[in-house]
């Protein structure tokens, strides 16, 4: 597992590199188009070139962090340096779009000297091949190693079309002399890439944060929990917290008081297997176990002939003639009831259901068939309590049980 962490992270570092130098020459380009127009379209497009390199880099860096181990300082890893460095590349963008908000206020009223117009428009087809080409590369990148800064990046070249459309009509509005064109296209661009800024900021700071906010997967893992285990009555919370490109969780489950300890723990690694398999990206999942303190038990007691309490306690199934059910709360008996019995050994799926529909918790073994026994105990939670020969009656056995428990 820890062999294909590291695999996927250096697999990410390297196609950020790719991504580094694909968006680097583009942003050249796009600035010598900028410089030799004149035009503050193109400019600010190069700049948000340019943050996009930035955010590659941090990109890179924050991976190549990831891959290292946890130590004695970090024992959870360093899988959040990814994070971080969204984070960072996220105030770049913010800092670069209000540069080109400033200069694109100032050219609404003011219309600069351009020239080589063709340059212009062949800056918007080059930028919107490459644009498409780098929105797809690094979203499928991204989601493939769940790497939010490439993802984020991904995302924010794919806007990019829509600016060079907003590029293309500032050229127009440039040549033919409508003073506001530009301007107003390049405020539309610098609030376009604020809104990309502002967004991966606030994201990247609450995963920080230890912020989570994925119902689906969390529904998908209690789900998981209540169909692979009988134990667990209820999963009392989820919590979840993302790191990097890994995510790290616990859940908090309640298990039936009455459940025995290797079923507990037999049901617990089906669940983390399950989770681990459903989801690549879970680094660790954490169970927690509660065993709640019940105060009220259903005692289901063999006897020979109902007479109450004071019935004697059947040896064997062929000597049972009817069950006495006895409730308990609070360590005291509150009240019993009673009903016949005619069941033979062999008949175990019968005696299931008998003492199933009554809900009991406990049951005093009178020599049960083999396969009553483990049904009972290790598929229904259903404590199968000793026959004491020295026991004789119904309420000498469940005072003994409450001594015993």
């Amino acid at each position: 597992m820890k062999e294909n962490n590291t695999k996927g992270l250096e697999y990410g570092a390297r196609m950020a590199l790719f991504g580094i130098g694909e968006i680097l020459l583009l942003a050249l380009f796009k600035g010598f188009a900028g410089f030799a127009t004149g035009y503050v379209v193109l400019i600010a497009d190069a700049l948000s070139s340019c943050a996009d390199v930035v955010t590659l880099i941090a990109s890179f860096i924050g991976l190549k962090i990831s891959k290292r181990h946890a130590d004695k300082s970090f024992k959870y890893g360093y899988y959040k340096a990814e994070t971080f460095a969204a984070f960072v590349t996220s105030v770049v963008i913010i800092y670069f779009g209000f540069e080109v908000l400033i200069e694109s206020i100032h050219r609404i009223t003011v219309i600069e000297e351009t020239a080589n117009q063709y340059i212009a428009l062949i800056s918007v087809v080059v930028s919107s091949i490459v644009s498409l080409h780098l929105s797809h590369f690094l979203q499928k990148t991204g989601k493939k190693i769940n790497s939010l800064a490439l993802v984020d990046t991904g995302k924010e070249k794919k806007m990019d079309l829509f600016i060079q459309v907003g590029v293309l009509s500032g050229v127009a509005g440039n040549f033919f002399k409508i003073p506001y064109i530009e301007g107003i296209i390049g405020v539309v661009i610098s609030l376009l890439i604020l809104k990309e800024g502002f967004s991966t900021a606030k994201e990247s700071l609450f995963f920080l944060l230890d912020y989570f906010n994925d119902p689906k997967l969390i529904n998908k893992i209690k789900k998981i929990i209540i169909k692979k285990s009988r134990s667990v009555r209820e999963v009392k919370d989820i919590r979840m917290r993302r790191a990097g490109t890994y995510i790290f969780g616990e859940a908090f489950l309640e298990v039936d008081p009455y459940a025995q300890t290797k079923d507990i723990r037999n049901d617990l690694n089906n669940v983390r297997e399950e989770i681990a398999r459903r989801n690549k990206y879970l680094k660790n999942f954490l169970l927690f176990v509660m065993i709640p303190h019940t105060n009220a038990v259903k005692v289901a007691v063999p006897v020979k002939e109902d007479i109450g309490l004071k019935s004697p306690i059947a040896r064997t199934m062929e000597e049972t003639r009817a069950y006495i059910f006895v409730n308990v709360k609070d360590n005291a008996i509150v009240d019993f009831y009673s009903k016949n019995f005619s069941y033979k050994l062999e008949q175990f799926q019968e005696t299931i259901k008998f003492l199933e529909g009554e809900q009991v918790n406990v049951v005093i073994n009178n020599d049960m068939h083999s396969l009553l026994f483990y049904h009972l105990r290790r598929l229904h939670n259903i404590e199968v309590y000793p026959n004491f020969s020295n026991v004789e009656n119904v309420e000498n056995a469940v005072k003994l049980l409450l001594i015993d428990t």
